[in-house]
């Protein structure tokens, strides 16, 4: 019993000591916990609340800002469908990206609510899916309702080639055994929630994935899907051109299929192409797997564009104001990272406030 007692004594005292030392000199891998409740998530520290609304006896989940609303004389009613990005994720309700702008088209008179219908891993076809069997014409004819499709490079997703809506079934790369699948599914829940509370155990999940992407090796063939990871389809990495040009074909089938849905209700419908941490200047740090750019066969925000120029639909990017100001920090010196640590796809706080100018500026030359 000394023994055991000694040796977990001394396992202790070792834990410890890492995750002091992690926490003082690594502190990116702290307030890395994610855990789901019943009325909220708790993610990057922040608490982000939820809430059923019903429209004409129709019920979906938004964020809830825990806050009286005020808009009830609104002219424009502006539904968002995304992924993560749009459900907010780590953020307070007050500094997402449509919550700042919601307040800007209101200051300037351009009375205006906001519903976000996002939810975090959702894609085009499941968030279209959701917004058909949700919405309702509104029968007054003074409002206009506007329709905005938050577009993410994973859109472009393996859950094409695989029915559309079984993402979940086809988890990871396919180069990974079932075997580690099942293991990686099933223990996500306690791994975010509990082993996340600890940086050191944090910071020990992360190199561990290093090692499974492959990230010291170059060859764009020989790593596969981990070259590009969930951007493979997207970018059309090498080796998967043709599996990438069947997931664009129905992405853009999607697409149609949402405009025209629009179009019969009378909505006004647009994109917004949410950037990626690659594409911003100094933002090295955050390509935490060192996803290969080089392995790419195509430009998908170039690509993305010329599928909507196509179909005439109207589009804001983001990306140049990110970039512009990503240049601007670095000429001042200062070290302002617009995406959240070990974090490619969610902006953080500034991020958001980024996008809620663009946002703010396409909506106002819109509807002024």
């Amino acid at each position: 019993m000394k023994q055991i007692f000694k040796i977990f004594f001394t396992f202790t005292i070792i834990f410890l000591v890492g995750e002091i030392i992690v926490r003082g000199f690594f502190p990116q891998f702290a307030n890395r916990s994610v855990s789901v409740n019943a009325d909220h998530h708790l993610i990057q520290g922040k608490k982000n609340y939820y809430k059923t609304i019903t429209i004409n006896n129709k019920t979906t989940t938004i964020r809830d800002p825990k806050t009286k609303d005020d808009i009830i004389d609104y002219k424009y009613l502006i539904y968002i469908i995304g992924d993560s990005v749009t459900a907010g994720y780590g953020l307070s309700y007050k500094n997402t990206y449509y919550s700042i702008t919601e307040d800007l088209l209101n200051i300037v008179g351009l009375n205006s609510k906001i519903l976000p219908l996002s939810q975090n891993g959702a894609n085009l076809y499941t968030e279209m899916d959701e917004f058909k069997k949700f919405y309702t014409k509104t029968k007054d004819f003074k409002k206009k309702e506007i329709l905005i499709y938050q577009f993410s490079y994973n859109d472009l997703s393996p859950s094409y080639l695989y029915g559309r809506n079984n993402e979940f079934e086809n988890f990871g790369a396919e180069t990974q055994s079932n075997f580690y699948k099942t293991i990686a599914i099933n223990t996500a829940k306690f791994r975010y929630k509990y082993l996340n509370k600890s940086s050191m155990l944090s910071m020990l999940q992360f190199y561990i994935g290093k090692i499974r992407y492959k990230a010291w090796k170059s060859e764009c063939l020989e790593r596969g899907n981990f070259a590009l990871g969930e951007w493979t389809f997207a970018f059309k990495s090498m080796g998967f051109e043709e599996r990438g040009d069947t997931v664009w074909e129905m992405f853009e089938e999607d697409l149609l299929n949402l405009k025209n849905f629009t179009k019969t209700n009378n909505i006004d419908f647009y994109v917004m192409i949410s950037p990626i941490s690659v594409q911003i200047p100094n933002h090295d740090e955050m390509n935490i797997y060192d996803y290969n750019l080089n392995c790419a066969t195509i430009d998908p925000r170039e690509n993305l564009k010329k599928i909507l120029d196509k179909s005439s639909i109207k589009y804001f990017d983001p990306t140049n104001k990110m970039i512009e100001y990503a240049n601007n920090f670095y000429l001042e010196g200062n070290n302002e990272k617009l995406f959240f640590d070990l974090d490619n796809t969610h902006p953080n706080e500034l991020g958001s406030k980024i996008i809620a100018k663009s946002f703010f500026q396409f909506l106002y030359n819109i509807l002024r």
